[in-house]
């Protein structure tokens, strides 16, 4: 018979979406690797909200690649769009490595202008989960769900606590330290 805490050490392993917050597979190949997790996010739209919609043929193997990797679950991208809005960005960073068609100096700013957009992005991102988050620990206690209450706190904080090392992992920890902390007193 498994023991009661089994089920939160399997969740604990297991990453999630950086767009939806679902779990993902605990097989995370961009470990080890200096792929950091937020690199697989790039926001659709600018600071602005200003987005441009790209069309392009491809052969059926790479339909099929992607959809392969979609149901893997191994990476964080929640749909095909996200995997190659992310291809193509690195791409073309790459490709700029290689022959910078840009004046430098361009170059680093809009790298840098991304850079906030995306933190910017996830950081709105974690806000939205946690408003649901809350949400659900209102609608427990509304239920007089106590034992919910405290089995869903001590859960996603063992979920924040198992993951990567990384500056919004600690800000997301203490966040949640502070609003649940004593749910688990």
């Amino acid at each position: 018979m498994p023991r009661k805490d089994d089920s939160a050490a399997t969740a604990a392993n297991n990453v999630t979406s950086i767009t939806s917050g679902k779990a993902l597979s605990t097989v995370r190949p961009w470990e080890g690797s200096s792929i950091r997790l937020e690199e697989f996010y790039n926001s659709a739209s600018d600071n602005k909200g200003h987005n441009t919609r790209l069309q392009t043929l491809a052969p059926p193997g790479v339909k099929r690649d992607i959809e392969l990797i979609l149901s893997s679950k191994k990476f964080p991208y929640e749909s095909a769009a996200d995997l190659i809005r992310h291809a193509v960005v690195e791409h073309l960073r790459r490709l700029h490595e290689v022959e910078p068609l840009i004046q430098r100096g361009v170059l680093t700013a809009l790298e840098m202008m991304q850079e906030l957009a995306k933190d910017e992005q996830f950081d709105i991102q974690v806000q939205d989960t946690f408003d649901q988050f809350r949400q659900l620990i209102t609608n427990l206690i509304e239920r007089a769900d106590h034992a919910g209450v405290t089995r869903t706190v001590a859960l996603a904080r063992t979920f924040l606590i198992n993951q990567r090392e990384s500056r919004w992992k600690d800000k997301m920890l203490a966040d949640f330290n502070t609003q649940y902390l004593r749910y688990l007193a």
